[in-house]
C-alpha cells in the first residue's frame, strides 16, 4: 500500500514538470499496477496511462481510461484528441468546441513523438494534407487552440511537409527554412526537429548529401541543449537513414548491432521512425524473413492507430522485399495497396525516394498491372533518386558462394596490397585475366576501387 502511495506522490510531482513520454514508458509496469481509485482521485495519472497504452498500441484499453477524466473537461478533450482511434470528423468537433472556449485553453498536443514530423508525428494528420492550403485560416485558428504561440510555425511546417511528399520540393524548402528561426526563438525543439528533418530530406532529394552531416550535428546540439530525450533515438535513426544514401554499410551494421530497437521485446510506437529504418536495414542485409516478420507485427498497430502513411511505408518495404526474392505477384499485390494510399493522400516522394529498388519494382508492376499517369510520376522520381544514389538499399551481404574461387584468391591478394602484376605472377595467369577478375569483384561487391572492395569484404565476413 505504502509503495504505490509513494509512487503516486512522486509521479504527481513529476507530471507538473511536465513528465516525458520516455520516462512514462519506463514507469509503465508500475502504472499498470495502480488500483482504480487512484485514477478516480488523480485524472492526470489516468492520462499518463492513456499515453503509455497508446505507445504500446493498446488503443481499446486506452479508451477505457477516458471515463476517469470526465470530471476534468479540458483533460477529457485532450485525451480524446490524442487517441488515434478518433476519426477526422470527431477530431474536428472537439477542436471546434475548444476554439469557442477561449478562457479554457487545452494543453498543447504531443507533436513529433514517434516520428520527426508535424504532419505524421504522434498522430497521422496526412489525411488532412489536401485541405491545408485551401483552409489556411481555420486551420491556423485550430493550431492556435492546440499549440498556442507555435501555431503559425506548426501550420507552415505541416504545409511544407505536405508539399515535399507531393514532390513540390522548392516550395517546401522555402517555407520550412523561413520557419526555422521562428521555432528557434520559441525554443520549441520538437517543431525545430521536424523542420530541420524536412530540410535534410529535401537536400538528399536534390543530391546534396554533403550538407546533411553539418545539419544533423546542429540538430544534435539543439537536442542536447534543450534536453529532449524523446528525440535522441529518432536523431540517431535519421543519421542511419542518411548513411544509407551514402552506402555507409559499416555505420548501418553498427547501429543494427548496438542501438536499433528490438521488436521482439515489445513494440513501442515512440520507435515508429526507428522501425522504418530497421526494416530498410533488413532489406540491405537481405534478411527477408526478419523483415517480413517485423512488418506483420507492426501493421495491425498502424491500422488501429489510423497511421496511413506508416502503413503505406511498411507495405512498400515489404513489396521491395518480395520483389528481391522473385515473388512478383505478392510484390505487385502490396504495391496496389501502397499506390491506393499514395494517390489518396499524396505520398509521391515516400515511394520515389526509394530509388533504384523501387524503380525496378514499378517497372515490373507496370508490365504486370498496367500503368497510369500516377505510376509514371512516381517512377520518374524513383529513377532520378536511383541515378543520384546508386548504392542506396543495395544489398550489403555478399556470400562467398557469389565469388568464384579465382575471384576469392584475387581478393585475398588484393587485401595483401599486391598489385595486378604481382597477383598475375603469383597466380600464374595473364594481367588481363587479373583485370577481368578484379572487374567482376567490383561488380559483385558493388564497389569501385580496391580499397572499397577489401573494406566491403571485411565488413560482410568474406575476409
Amino acid at each position: 500500500m505504502c509503495n504505490y502511495i509513494d509512487f503516486v506522490e512522486r509521479l504527481t510531482k513529476e507530471i507538473n514538470d511536465p513528465i516525458t513520454l520516455t520516462r512514462l514508458w519506463k514507469l509503465k509496469e508500475e502504472l499498470y499496477k495502480l488500483p482504480q481509485e487512484v485514477f478516480c482521485e488523480n485524472p492526470s495519472i489516468a492520462v499518463c496511462v492513456i499515453k503509455v497504452l497508446i505507445m504500446e498500441g493498446k488503443l481499446e484499453e486506452a479508451e477505457k481510461y477516458l471515463e476517469f477524466t470526465c470530471k476534468e473537461p479540458l483533460m477529457y478533450d485532450w485525451a480524446r484528441l490524442v487517441l488515434p482511434t478518433m476519426n477526422r470528423n470527431q477530431f474536428r468537433r472537439v477542436v471546434e468546441k475548444r476554439m469557442q472556449d477561449a478562457h479554457h485553453r487545452i494543453p498543447k498536443l504531443i507533436l513529433t513523438a514517434g516520428r520527426p514530423s508535424v504532419l505524421n508525428g504522434f498522430r497521422d494528420f496526412t489525411e488532412y494534407g489536401k485541405y491545408i492550403k485551401r483552409l489556411k485560416e481555420p486551420i491556423v485558428r485550430a493550431c492556435q487552440t492546440l499549440y498556442g504561440d507555435a501555431a503559425t510555425g506548426v501550420y507552415e511546417i505541416a504545409l511544407a511537409e505536405h508539399l515535399y511528399w507531393k514532390n513540390e520540393c522548392f516550395e517546401a524548402l522555402v517555407m520550412v527554412v523561413g520557419t526555422i528561426p521562428f521555432m528557434e526563438n520559441l525554443k520549441d525543439v520538437r517543431c525545430l526537429f521536424a523542420a530541420l528533418t524536412l530540410e535534410i530530406f529535401i537536400l538528399v532529394a536534390n543530391g546534396q548529401t554533403a550538407s546533411v552531416e553539418p545539419l544533423i550535428k546542429n540538430l544534435r546540439r539543439r537536442v542536447e541543449q534543450y534536453g529532449s530525450e524523446e528525440l535522441e533515438h529518432n536523431l540517431t535513426a535519421l543519421e542511419i537513414w542518411a548513411a544509407m544514401y551514402d552506402g555507409k554499410t559499416e555505420l548501418i551494421n553498427q547501429w543494427m548491432h548496438k542501438k536499433a530497437p528490438d521488436e521482439h521485446s515489445g513494440l513501442n510506437m515512440l520507435d515508429t521512425f526507428c522501425y522504418m529504418i530497421k526494416l530498410r536495414c533488413y532489406l540491405i542485409q537481405e534478411k527477408h524473413m526478419a523483415l517480413l516478420s517485423m512488418a506483420e507485427r507492426i501493421k495491425p498497430l498502424l491500422e488501429k492507430g489510423r497511421r496511413w502513411m506508416d502503413l503505406c511505408e511498411v507495405m512498400m518495404i515489404q513489396a521491395m522485399s518480395f520483389h528481391a526474392q522473385g515473388r512478383k505477384k505478392q510484390a505487385c499485390d502490396l504495391l496496389d495497396k501502397v499506390l491506393h494510399y499514395s494517390k489518396q493522400y499524396g505520398y509521391d516522394r515516400l515511394i520515389g525516394d526509394e530509388g533504384e529498388r523501387m524503380y525496378r519494382l514499378l517497372y515490373d508492376y507496370r508490365r504486370e498491372r498496367g500503368s497510369d499517369l500516377y505510376v509514371t510520376k512516381v517512377m520518374c522520381i524513383a529513377r532520378k533518386m536511383g541515378l543520384l544514389y546508386p548504392n542506396y538499399l543495395k544489398a550489403s551481404y555478399v556470400s562467398i558462394s557469389n565469388l568464384t574461387k579465382m575471384e576469392l584468391d584475387v581478393l585475398k591478394l588484393m587485401a595483401e596490397e599486391k598489385s595486378n602484376s604481382e597477383i598475375s605472377e603469383y597466380l600464374d595467369v595473364s594481367p588481363n585475366t587479373v583485370k577481368f577478375h578484379v572487374k567482376n569483384i567490383y561488380r559483385k561487391l558493388a564497389v569501385s576501387s580496391r580499397g572499397q572492395a577489401v573494406k566491403k569484404a571485411r565488413e560482410v565476413g568474406i575476409l
